[in-house]
């Protein structure tokens, strides 16, 4: 028996028309929205190996006595294995957080748009060059930020230096100016301790007269 045309197309159903705008209504980026799309793609082409021919073919006798029990058994198996794929594709991407990833992809793409992404050029010292180029440049930085550091850490040392010599200068004229009038009134006791030496000696003088 041959098999006609029908048999020999695929069954599987292909994705409703729907399915891209409930990709839109559960908030998925556009990144989301294309690998579904690439999946559903991938398991379609997965599934059209299973076609019913190849049931026909496995399945002869069952086909010759009861070809419409053979399609619907075929039809049914289509539809639960497509069913049951997608879950596991969708348990994946939910345990792998790769939608989340996805969607932050885009944001960052969004927040650059006129960044032309890196390519391979083909110059292997060119290449490592611009790969090691943003790490040298980062350790740059990290080494001017800590520069940048000690020398605002001299400048307050020097400044709190300037402030102290300040200090110790005013206490040493304080100092000097104390000092100072201790020997001013050293020198005027000392004088007034000779001139009292004088009148006593005088005074004993007159006394012994």
């Amino acid at each position: 028996m041959e098999i006609s045309e029908e048999i020999d197309q695929n069954p599987v159903i292909p994705a409703d028309e729907n399915d891209e705008g409930e990709v839109q209504e559960n908030g998925e980026g556009q990144y989301a929205t294309l690998l579904r799309e690439a999946l559903d793609k991938t398991i379609s082409r997965c599934l059209s190996v299973g076609k019913l021919k190849l049931f026909v073919k496995n399945f002869q006798p069952i086909f010759e006595k009861q070809p419409k029990m053979l399609k619907n058994i075929h039809t049914q198996f289509s539809k639960q294995l497509e069913t049951v794929i997608k879950q596991e594709v969708d348990g994946m991407l939910e345990e792998e957080k790769v939608i989340p990833l996805l969607e932050d992809l885009e944001k960052i793409v969004a927040d650059s748009p006129d960044r032309i992404a890196w390519r391979p050029s083909g110059d292997v010292d060119a290449d490592m060059r611009s790969h090691l180029m943003p790490i040298k440049v980062r350790q740059k930085q990290k080494l001017q930020r800590i520069l940048t550091s000690i020398e605002e850490e001299n400048k307050s040392l020097e400044k709190a230096m300037a402030h102290r010599q300040k200090h110790l200068e005013a206490s040493q004229k304080k100092l000097e100016a104390k000092t100072q009038n201790i020997h001013q009134t050293y020198d005027t006791c000392w004088g007034n301790m000779a001139l009292m030496s004088q009148l006593r000696n005088s005074l004993i003088q007159q006394t012994l007269q």
